[in-house]
Order: structure tokens, then sequence, then C-alpha cells
């Protein structure tokens, strides 16, 4: 085996476990206090969170003994499961923060649209790799693009804008590194633009997001209990640690202070 890339796999490997224990560790920091006043149970979130890890375990190490090439049979059964999924999630998911993104499943609920992520990049880099001279680019981009743009729209009917966006991003930017004419992903970004424009002011809150960045209210100190106060309470946070912190387990924001301290904000903790 070329010992380059034995070498380069060594750390990706090392890289992919180091961050798992560290979310692992940081996750305790950060979800011990909500879970104690939501469930009772300190580890409530880190629980659920090891559930997920053990899963993703699983899943790694089963997809590490499947041959490459196996995976060009097994990805049209994939996709289509994938959408159905999403389709599933709207008719029977359950609820929560005002939107329908989970399935449950006992102990943890299965939350499709991440697994439509890397389902959908092997998708469309298995139909753009197999193209030839039989059709134009524009046969091969409609196959290539038609059951992933039937996920984005499911995801976003959900509602989840962001990783409806995301995946858009994704799917543009392998279009672009493809043998596809230029002109097609260049077509697609121009016709985006007005949609994207509707989809960022069609929700109050979005919209709300956007004219704060732009305004500056936060740090003008404007609406500090309004549409700031989630920024605000986490630069206080991160202010009130330093350069360095006040070392693992004794941030003073995961007392309430910072709603929510184990999901986006993390970092903050």
């Amino acid at each position: 085996m070329n010992l380059t890339y034995l070498f380069f796999q060594r750390i990706n490997l090392f890289s992919i476990w180091f961050l798992v224990t560290f979310g692992i560790l940081v996750n305790i920091s950060a979800s011990s206090v909500q879970g104690l006043n939501q469930f009772n149970d300190n580890f409530y979130f880190i629980k659920r969170h090891m559930a997920g890890v053990l899963i993703g375990v699983l899943i790694f190490n089963i997809g590490k003994k499947i041959n490459f090439y196996s995976y060009s049979r097994l990805i049209n059964f994939s996709i289509v499961f994938v959408t159905s999924a999403l389709f599933f999630v709207l008719t029977y998911g359950i609820v929560r923060g005002g939107s329908r993104r989970w399935v449950d499943l006992g102990a943890i609920n299965f939350q499709p649209s991440e697994l439509a992520k890397p389902i959908i990049i092997l998708w469309v880099a298995y139909q753009l790799t197999n193209m030839d001279t039989k059709f134009n680019n524009f046969f091969y981009l409609r196959r290539a693009m038609f059951l992933p743009v039937i996920c984005c729209f499911f995801i976003y009917l959900q509602p989840d804008y962001g990783t409806t966006i995301t995946i858009f991003g994704i799917l543009l930017s392998q279009i672009v590194f493809s043998k596809i004419d230029f002109k097609y992903p260049v077509g697609i970004l121009s016709l985006s633009i007005i949609p994207l424009y509707f989809l960022a002011i069609s929700g109050s809150y979005r919209f709300n997001r956007i004219t704060t960045w732009l305004d500056r209210d936060c740090d003008l100190g404007i609406d500090l209990l309004g549409s700031c106060f989630q920024l605000n309470q986490s630069r206080i946070a991160i202010s009130s640690g330093g350069m360095f912190g006040l070392g693992p387990g004794t941030s003073r924001a995961r007392w309430g202070m910072l709603p929510n301290s184990h999901t986006d904000f993390i970092a903050s903790i």
C-alpha cells in the first residue's frame, strides 16, 4: 500500500476520533445543567449524543468494509430511500421548535435530512462521472438533479431552510467541478437569486436576523432582550472566560443564562 496514502488515512482517522471525543466532552459541559432542569437528568442530552455516536461508529465500520465499487449498486436504492424518508417525515414526523424534521425511533430521533447530505453527494457524483457523448450536458444534469431537487423541496417544507441552502450549495459546487458546461451552474445560480431573496424575506424571524445583522443592532446595544438576546449572551459567555476560558465545566453561562447552550452556541461555553 502507498505509504503516503496510509499516512493521510491515519491522519484522517485520528482527526475523526479526536473531534468525536472532544465533542462528547464539550457536550457534557454544555448540556448537563439544561438536562437537569428539563428532564431531571444531568446526562440526558449526552446519552442521546452517545447513542448517535455509537450508531455512527457502526455505520462507519460497515461502510469501510464495503467495496468502493459496490456503492454504485447501492446508490440508486439509497437516493430513493432518502427521498421516501423525507416525504414520510412531512406526514408522520414529530414536530419540535415549529419544524417537522424527525422520526421517533424510541431511544433516538432520526433526522433524514442529515442522511440526505452524503447520499445526495454520492448520487450526484455517480451521475456526473458516468457521462458519455451519447447525450448532451443538459440530459445528465437533469438526471443528476431531479431527485436531489425533490429532496431539497421536502426539506424546505419541514421547514429547514439552512439545510436546504447547504445541500443546494453542495450540488452547485459539484456541478461546477464536473464535466458539465460551465454555463449551466452559472445559469442555475442566476435563476436562484430571486427565489433566495423571497425565501429570506418570507419568514419574519429570518428577515429580522438579516436586518439585525445589516443594521448592527447587536453591536450598538439595541434590543438586547429581544432579537439580540442569544448573541449578546454568547458574547458575555466568551468574554467572561477570557483568552483561555474558565476551564472544563466551569462556564457561568451554562447555568441558564445562554438558552440551548448545547446547540449552535456551544462554542461560547
